[in-house]
């Protein structure tokens, strides 16, 4: 059956419109067409009736194009602050001969994010990871039999925001929307392959105004950020650098500059015009290394995305600089580790399984199939930790310690640090239903850094997070934030706001007396004119005095 599609991708600088037709498997594409994009900032709608305007002079054109009227569409809307969350699902099968069928299939997906969503957040998508059938693990469930069907998958939801506002654009417009998508979902579709779908890897998408870097795992979608700064930026940068027009900067960058060094012609020479309407002679190099430099600084804040937390710690170790121009037959087996030749050398460096050892650590080094040593990597105890327990404790405040770690680690965490409760191999999840149960004793201060602390940071009647190495979701939840990440300045601020509570107690009582005993003395006729001034003006002088004392805790 032939079915016909029309795709509408929102840009900041254009607005693009495909066409195409859907049969046996494969999408041709009947027309397509682009429009200066009006009302649209960063990929956001700034002036809904400029971009109504604009997509309806985009349909017309398709309209005339294909001889047919389009009456919907499927629109990318952005991607800012798209979330992605693991989830799982399961399901009983209610077929006689316990046939799973597509059917099956939707309602595991559907059980997989029940109350699952943000309140202000709109479902996009599932990518599941992996099915189950009675626990067993299979790609394709669909034709085989069961009693239980389940499901691990991403569920990617947007800002109602977001999607709402694209939806009313394009109603505006005279379209029905049939179905949402991402940058991210898309990207992956165009260049994907056989061989990219058994790899990690990131797509980093340049935009106009911003670029959208989007993290996948074996062809799966895993997460996806917005950086901003686009092609516009390497605009302005020629234009400032040259002192040309910002219409020849983007020419040059089109048509002549090129993304790296490696790629150059060196007697390519390109003439322009100035501000001064003086003719120059630009050559490829002096223009590249300009590209290149706001190219290598986009490249970084996507690569920032993706960094494997084993290969951070790692990196930070103090070295010199590394020299890898020995290593031949570089591998990397995924979710395994690496392995490499140096010389006659043959390196692995991987997990339990891939170096064939029963130390359960993260990391294992073989040399010539001879295991070497077992590496452990771990965060460390913070210096003033110990103490900042101590002084909670001496404030009668009960301490816990919430973290994913394995029990071992958490254990002897917890007790070199004299911790009254220890929860450990812990989900964002079991974090925010355990302080829920702790948050009934009492007020509560709940203090973290990672992107999963978010949630519970939020919740918590004080949150804190630390200001150097918090994520940026647990720092935008958070109450308080220690720019310095120093621990005991909490047992000091607590200390300051009884102190605060104390003086505010002895300036209302002083205030309240001082003013009653006047008032008395009014009565009986002993006030005069000097103690009136004494009951207002100077009780107000000495309880400022008295808060000072704040200043020097």
């Amino acid at each position: 059956m032939k079915k016909i599609y029309t795709a509408i991708d929102i840009g900041s600088d254009k607005i693009k419109f495909v066409t195409g037709e859907y049969f046996g498997g494969k999408v041709n594409v009947l027309s397509s067409h682009e429009q200066k994009a009006k009302g649209i900032r960063k990929g956001l709608i700034v002036d809904p009736n400029l971009a109504i305007n604009s997509i309806k002079d985009g349909i017309k054109e398709m309209n005339n194009m294909l001889g047919i009227e389009i009456k919907k569409v499927i629109v990318n809307v952005p991607d800012y602050n798209t979330k992605f969350m693991l989830v799982t699902g399961e399901v009983n099968i209610i077929d006689e001969d316990e046939l799973i069928t597509t059917d099956d299939i939707n309602k595991v997906i559907k059980e997989s994010v029940y109350a699952k969503l943000y309140e202000d957040y709109e479902l996009i998508t599932v990518v599941p990871l992996v099915f189950t059938i009675d626990d067993e693990e299979t790609e394709n469930p669909v034709g085989r039999t069961g009693k239980k069907l389940g499901m691990k998958g991403i569920m990617i939801s947007a800002p109602k925001k977001n999607i709402y506002s694209v939806l009313s654009v394009m109603e505006g417009a005279g379209l029905e929307v049939i179905d949402i998508t991402i940058s991210g979902l898309c990207d992956y579709a165009e260049v994907g392959n056989k061989n990219l779908d058994k790899k990690v890897g990131a797509i980093i998408n340049l935009g106009h105004e911003t670029t959208n870097v989007s993290v996948y795992n074996k062809g799966k979608l895993m997460n996806t950020e917005t950086i901003q700064l686009g092609g516009l930026n390497i605009d302005k940068d020629l234009a400032y650098m040259f002192n040309i027009n910002i219409f020849d900067a983007r020419e040059i960058k089109e048509k002549f500059a090129s993304s790296h060094k490696r790629f150059i012609a060196l007697n390519d020479v390109y003439e322009v015009k100035n501000t001064a309407e003086e003719t120059i002679k630009l050559n490829q190099i002096e223009v590249t290394e300009i590209v290149m430099d706001r190219i290598v600084e986009i490249l970084k804040k996507g690569e920032s995305l993706s960094n494997h937390p084993i290969a951070t710690s790692i990196m930070r170790l103090p070295s010199k600089k590394t020299n890898n121009k020995d290593v031949r037959n570089y591998k990397e087996i995924e979710g395994e580790g690496i392995e490499y030749d140096i010389n006659e050398t043959h390196i692995k460096i991987g997990n339990k399984k891939m170096c064939n050892c029963g130390e359960d650590t993260i990391l294992h080094l073989n040399i010539n199939e001879n295991h070497i040593a077992s590496i452990t990597l771990d965060d460390g105890i913070k210096e003033d930790a110990l103490e900042t327990i101590e002084n909670l404790k001496k404030q009668g405040i009960k301490t816990y310690m919430f973290t994913g770690d394995k029990k071992d680690i958490a254990i002897t965490i917890g007790k070199i640090l004299e911790i009254d409760e220890i929860k450990y191999e812990m989900l964002p999840t079991d974090k925010f239903k355990n302080y829920e149960l702790v948050s009934k004793t009492g007020t509560t201060i709940f203090v973290g850094d990672g992107i999963n602390d978010a949630p519970v940071l939020k919740r918590a009647d004080i949150g804190i997070s630390m200001g150097s190495v918090g994520s940026d979701s647990a720092i935008e939840a958070s109450d308080i934030i220690l720019v310095s990440d120093e621990l005991n300045k909490i047992p000091e601020a607590i200390n300051i706001s009884k102190f605060t509570k104390l003086i505010i107690k002895q300036n209302l009582i002083f205030a309240m007396s001082v003013k009653v005993i006047i008032l008395l003395l009014s009565v009986f006729g002993f006030a005069n004119m000097y103690l009136a001034v004494f009951a207002d003006t100077g009780v107000t002088l000495l309880t400022i005095l008295n808060t000072l004392r704040i200043a020097k805790k």
